[in-house]
C-alpha cells in the first residue's frame, strides 16, 4: 500500500510508471512528474470481461486519502455489477443538457432567433435587460424558475423606483419562458402571473378620458 510520503517523493522516470495501492488504484508518473491517481477495473459485457481504467483526479489536488475515497465508491458500483466510466459519461451528457437549460442559455437562444427582425435600435434594450436586470437568473435551471425567484429579481428593479424598467424585464422574462417552453425546455411561464403583481408605472394609472 502507498503512504502519503511515498506519493510526494515519487520522482519522475524516463518513462511512466505506476505505484500501485490496493484495489486496483494505483499513481502513475509521467516523464515530466504529473501523478494521476487511476482505478483498473473489469467488467463483464455477456461472456467477456473488459479491462477499463477510471481517472480519479491528479496529485496533490487528489491526495491520498481523497482518491481511496473515490475509488472505494467505483470499486462498490462494480461490486454491484455497474460501470463507473458510464456512469460518468451519462453525469457528463446530463450536465451538458442542464447547462444549455438554463435561464440564461435559453435567453441567448431567444435574443439570437428573434434578434434579427427587431429594428437597430430595439435590440439594445433587450440586451440590456437581459443582461443586466435578468441577471441573476442566468444560472438557474429555466424549469426550475418559480414566480416567487423571477418577482424577487424585480422588486429589487421597483426597490429603486424604476417601474416601468421592472415591467419591460417582466415582459422580456415572459418572451423567454415561452422561447423554453416551445424548445420543450420549460412546462409553464411564471411570468404571465407576475405581471399583476407588479407596482403600475404612475403614467399607466392615469383615468381614461373620453
Amino acid at each position: 500500500m502507498l503512504t502519503e510520503v511515498a506519493v510526494k517523493q515519487a520522482k519522475a522516470k524516463e518513462k511512466p510508471y505506476r505505484l500501485s495501492d490496493q484495489g486496483g488504484l494505483y499513481l502513475e508518473v509521467s516523464p515530466i512528474g504529473s501523478k494521476y491517481w487511476r482505478y483498473k477495473y473489469r467488467i463483464s459485457t455477456g461472456a467477456q470481461r473488459i479491462e477499463k481504467r477510471l481517472a480519479l483526479g491528479v496529485y496533490p489536488e487528489i491526495s491520498l486519502k481523497n482518491a481511496r475515497e473515490l475509488h472505494r465508491e467505483a470499486h462498490a458500483l462494480v461490486s454491484q455489477g455497474g460501470d463507473p466510466s458510464a456512469v460518468r459519461l451519462e453525469q457528463k451528457a446530463l450536465s451538458e443538457v442542464a447547462s444549455l437549460n438554463t435561464f440564461g442559455s435559453l435567453g441567448e437562444d431567444w435574443f439570437a432567433t428573434k434578434s434579427s427582425d427587431w429594428s437597430p435600435t430595439y435590440p439594445i434594450s433587450q440586451r440590456r435587460l437581459l443582461d443586466k436586470n435578468l441577471l441573476p437568473l442566468h444560472d438557474l435551471a429555466i424549469d426550475k424558475i418559480a414566480a416567487p425567484e423571477l418577482l424577487g429579481v424585480l422588486r429589487v428593479i421597483e426597490s429603486r423606483g424604476a417601474l416601468e424598467t421592472a415591467r419591460r424585464t417582466n415582459q422580456v422574462a415572459s418572451k423567454i419562458f415561452d422561447h423554453a417552453i416551445a424548445m420543450v425546455a420549460a412546462e409553464i411561464n411564471p411570468a404571465i402571473g407576475i405581471k399583476n403583481a407588479l407596482n403600475t408605472p404612475a403614467v399607466l394609472c392615469k383615468p381614461f378620458r373620453a
